[in-house]
């Protein structure tokens, strides 16, 4: 619960499916990655900001991602586009990025979430693992 916000618990947004859109390459080691991702809010209008993930492909920590933005998520279900930049995960080899160029034989995506939540400036930070993507 967020103090200030009376009877307002954002754990109660619910994320109805997470699919990876569209992968570009910028260069060797950096890309973008377009996120559709289907949410259902029960309030108000929430801010989600500072967006951190790890996409894993098969299970190997594959690209850091990042987004800076501030996007509104409004009442209801809805789906919205996050589009994240990127860099290879240490160790990570970039020919292993080829594969999730190609449409076929793409490997078997997860990611680690990490983002801010919250109403006209008071939040909080949440974060989920091992999502199917």
């Amino acid at each position: 619960m967020i103090s200030g916000v009376s009877g307002f618990n954002l754990k109660k947004l619910i994320i109805n499916g997470i699919n990876v859109v569209s992968v570009e390459s910028e260069g060797v080691d950096r890309c973008r990655v377009l996120f559709d991702v289907n949410l259902s809010n029960p309030y108000v209008k929430i801010e989600i900001s500072d967006i951190e993930a790890l996409l894993k492909m098969d299970s190997i920590p594959g690209i850091d991602l990042r987004s800076a933005g501030t996007t509104v998520i409004e009442k209801g279900d809805n789906v919205y586009f996050l589009s994240l930049e990127g860099s290879l995960s240490k160790g990570f080899n970039p020919c292993s990025l080829l594969k999730l160029l190609q449409s076929s034989g793409a490997p078997s995506l997860t990611a680690d979430f990490s983002l801010g939540m919250g109403i006209h400036g008071i939040g909080t930070r949440f974060s989920w693992s091992d999502i199917t993507l």
